[in-house]
């Protein structure tokens, strides 16, 4: 499982079955999972934290507004 930090609020966790976790690393909670079809080989954010970015094994690149996602 590969974590990546890229917005300073949330971090990010993704495996290869498709799940991309995230956590609030202000609280310490989790906050959400996404699911994409295949496996995950990437994800970043936009420069506001705003869309997350996912790019599968089939070379499709995914883009999930986390205003939606918010608990």
């Amino acid at each position: 499982m590969k974590i990546i930090k890229k917005c300073p609020a949330i971090r990010t966790q993704h495996n290869q079955e498709g799940f991309i976790l995230i956590h609030d690393i202000r609280n310490k909670c989790f906050r959400y999972d996404i699911k994409i079809n295949g496996s995950v080989n990437s994800i970043c954010f936009d420069k506001n934290g705003v869309n997350l970015y996912a790019v599968g094994d089939q070379s499709e690149i995914y883009i999930f507004d986390l205003r939606k996602y918010r608990v």
